[in-house]
């Protein structure tokens, strides 16, 4: 063949742009209350911590705090590049150097829809709403409301299950 394909050349992006794959299976435990999440599809991030509760409900913020993010539909894609890069940014800036974001994608709407089986659970799968539950901390592109299924928003629901 003359060049790479274009699901090499896609890849290859993804790489660039996320790093390269981690590990999709895999349990973490939480010292303080114990909670194990088993996670199937959504990478967790090699470096990086998660922000805790303190006492009086004071949020612990640690210099490399994991967030979570829901990348959207649609436009939502390109919004979260653009946002995502403006975000890191801004840390760099105002820390220089001494914070970062670990980013952590879990997955909501279309893409999820099509990675956990197109089905109506996929649309906000239980994986997801652990992780957003665990690692407190999350950031939502613009979503697709499903026709036809059990969910009429998955905004709505997003805001109900947490």
């Amino acid at each position: 063949p003359a060049g790479p394909s274009k699901e090499m050349a896609e890849t290859k992006r993804l790489h660039a742009f996320n790093g390269p794959p981690r590990q999709t299976s895999r349990r973490l435990e939480t010292v303080h209350t114990r909670v194990i999440i088993a996670v199937d599809k959504i990478l967790i991030p090699e470096t990086g911590e998660k922000i805790t509760m303190g006492e009086g409900g004071k949020r612990n913020g640690p210099d490399q705090p994991i967030v979570t993010f829901i990348e959207g539909d649609g436009t939502g894609r390109d919004i979260w590049r653009a946002s995502q890069r403006i975000l890191d940014a801004a840390v760099e800036k105002a820390y220089g150097g001494d914070r970062k974001i670990a980013w952590m994608e879990v997955f909501a709407g279309e893409k999820s829809w099509n990675l956990y089986g197109q089905n109506d659970d996929a649309w906000l799968p239980q994986e997801t709403l652990d992780a957003l539950s665990e690692y407190l901390i999350g950031i939502q592109g613009p979503l697709t409301t499903p026709i036809g299924g059990g969910l009429s928003s998955l905004n709505v629901a997003l805001r109900q299950k947490l």
